[in-house]
């Protein structure tokens, strides 16, 4: 299902439920966490509590995990090239679950584009072809420093 469709009829449905803004919100981006579940295995909160989290978005190898570590503090960019429409997802630092931007097609043509400013360390850039079940091509993925 298209990401931004699903996660904001879930965030109206749980409006027009009754549930208020913050909570709609917590609920739209868990239902959303599990469509993209592409990973498994136990989440540890800060409070202590536990999750095991399973794989149930889809197959494991229709995306690509490139890593790369941030030396400095500073603003860096992150885009493909390539005639396939991908989606990509920045996380980080130092946390393979922590979501920091996501973008579709702010690159050229219906290549993505991410610019952040991000602080030193260790980040993961989730490259997937927008189309899920018939999206194919080959592309690159570039990191700069600017």
């Amino acid at each position: 299902m298209q990401i931004d469709f699903h996660h904001a009829v879930t965030y109206v449905t749980t409006r027009l439920g009754g549930l208020n803004h913050e909570e709609a919100c917590t609920v739209a981006h868990a239902a959303q966490y599990v469509d993209d579940a592409t990973t498994d295995g136990p989440l540890t909160f800060t409070t202590g509590e536990r999750y095991v989290r399973v794989t149930s978005a889809h197959k494991t190898f229709d995306f690509r995990i490139n890593r790369f570590h941030a030396d400095t503090d500073g603003a860096y960019v992150m885009e493909t090239r390539g005639q396939t429409d991908v989606y990509m997802k920045l996380f980080g630092p130092n946390s393979p679950t922590a979501l920091l931007e996501e973008d579709d097609d702010s690159g050229y043509g219906l290549n993505p584009r991410i610019s952040a400013r991000l602080m030193a360390g260790d980040y993961i850039v989730q490259v997937r072809h927008y189309d899920r079940s018939t999206g194919t091509g080959k592309y690159g993925i570039t990191v700069k420093q600017r």
